[in-house]
């Protein structure tokens, strides 16, 4: 016969009574389903009408850029710290089929996939509830979910870095070599995601000083699986570091050291997150902050609270991270609102951070205060849901504010079907294989590029796609026919040749 178990001394709080409530639910649903509903939730937002926004001009340009791959070799050649996501869309479209949705669609997984990678790190390094609030916060943030939506290779990013942070979390706690070797083969992978990655690399080593300072151990344990962490880092990077040596990356390039240009990005970045962007409807609406305003502030409070804190090694890490990727994006020869992806993390942790911090102070002082304890959850779930008001209105409203934003897009495909019909291409720049995707043309010579629309023959009904340069030219070929704008330099004809 088993002995009683004595009564416990500890105070049941209120948040205690609530988790009790959740727990007896628990075998209804799904075990973790806050973050399944987060995820789906997010994936929603992000597939919301995909297709029915045009083609901005880099989005044109990326698109070529995937379909480059079709020779191997350009692997090692061009911007080759970017180029893992152009070249899993190339392995993508091969499945899926290389078409506008399908790319966007390709973001969009990305996405999600990262920000179940940034809940499983940030619940390893801190609690359920903090990642469950970082994750849920980055989920709805505007700048993310435009980022999700677009063929851009800035979405990788956060899914290789914090992949290479979880498994060297895990290889640590778990010591073991099998989570050393992904976390390296991540780490490898990150050097062909963001340029960001090597700036990660300098957080590693000055994080790792500190922590060796604190504990000697942490150097001196783990050799061997260090080791294979290092080898295959090495190894999965051999082709990055050849395309440096022999100067096909361009990697250097991309960044700067004037002064007067570094001082400029300083001035960006710091109002793009607390005042006003420059104008990039790719990745924000108008010149809005890049970020609502409560994540501003909790971030806010949250940096000064590791700052106050420094001295704990996951404080130390969090303010290495956030202070080692801004240089990366202050020393970028181009700004670029793309960039601030590399520290968005960080952000969202520290705001969470804050957050729960308060939440604890709030319940240990009020342990049986009822009135006490709705009125934060009230307080919190008001300031959730003018965030989330903030974001999506962002989103898919207040594009309705900035008429604007139709001169993003360079091609509008959507205006037309043009699936089944031939097409002839005259002084138009934009390549024929990025035509056929936006246009969402498969049959082999259904699109013919003309030196001249006197070249067709005459009586033929013809789709003639053409440049503003070439619209009068057009125009006088055919007896009769319908001018269709399609973005801003690309014109659409549709009749017959005289």
């Amino acid at each position: 016969m088993k002995p009683e178990t004595p009564p416990s001394d500890k105070k049941i709080t209120f948040s205690d009574r609530i988790q009790a409530v959740i727990s007896k639910r628990r075998g209804l649903v799904l075990s973790g389903s806050p973050i399944f509903i987060v995820l789906v939730f997010a994936f929603i937002l992000r597939i919301y009408k995909i297709g029915s926004v045009g083609v901005s001009g880099r989005e044109l340009e990326n698109i070529d850029r995937i379909l480059s791959f079709s020779d191997i070799s350009n692997l090692i050649k061009g911007d080759v710290s970017t180029n893992l996501y152009y070249f899993l869309q190339y392995l993508w479209g091969g499945v899926s089929g290389y078409s506008l949705f399908s790319m966007r669609l390709f973001s969009v997984i990305l996405s999600i996939i990262g920000l179940y990678i940034f809940y499983k790190f940030t619940e390893q390094w801190f609690s359920r509830r903090l990642a469950q609030i970082a994750t849920f916060l980055f989920s709805i943030s505007s700048f993310h979910i435009l980022l999700s939506r677009s063929i851009s290779h800035e979405i990788i990013y956060p899914v290789v870095s914090l992949s290479a942070l979880f498994f060297l979390t895990l290889a640590y706690r778990q010591k073991s070599r099998l989570y050393f070797f992904i976390s390296g083969i991540f780490i490898g992978l990150g050097l062909y995601a963001s340029e960001a990655t090597l700036a990660l690399g300098f957080a590693f080593i000055a994080a790792g000083g500190y922590f060796f300072y604190k504990n000697k151990k942490f150097i001196t344990s783990f050799v061997t699986e260090k080791i294979v962490a290092i080898v295959t880092i090495l190894i999965v990077s051999i082709p990055f570091f050849i395309a440096i040596v022999t100067g096909q990356s361009g990697f250097f390039s991309r960044f700067t050291i004037s002064p007067v240009v570094i001082a400029n990005n300083i001035y960006t970045l710091f109002t793009s997150l607390t005042f006003s962007t420059p104008f990039d409807f790719m990745y924000n609406v108008g010149s809005k902050r890049i970020f609502d305003p409560f994540i501003l502030l909790t971030f806010l409070a949250g940096l000064i609270y590791i700052i106050y804190g420094i001295k704990r090694r996951k404080f130390y890490f969090l303010f290495v991270w956030l202070f080692t990727l801004s240089l990366v994006i202050i020393f970028e020869k181009n700004f670029s609102l793309g960039t601030i992806v590399y520290i968005a993390p960080v952000i969202f942790i520290l705001s969470a951070l804050i957050q729960e911090f308060i939440l604890q102070k709030w319940f240990q002082t009020f342990p049986f205060n009822r009135l006490a304890g709705l009125t934060m959850i009230v307080g919190v779930g008001f300031f959730y849901a003018l965030s989330m008001s903030y974001n999506l209105e962002k989103v898919f409203l207040a594009w309705m504010k900035f008429p604007d934003r139709k001169y993003v897009y360079n091609v509008q495909p959507l205006k037309v079907d043009l699936k089944k019909e031939k097409v002839y291409l005259y002084n138009e720049d934009i390549p024929n294989r990025v035509i056929k995707v936006i246009f969402g043309i498969k049959s082999r010579g259904q699109l013919v590029r003309t030196e001249s629309p006197n070249s067709i023959a005459k009586g033929e009904k013809v789709n003639i796609i053409t440049s503003n340069q070439g619209a009068e030219i057009v125009k006088e070929s055919l007896k009769e026919g319908n001018q269709v704008s399609l973005g801003q330099n690309i014109v659409l004809f549709k009749g017959e040749r005289k």
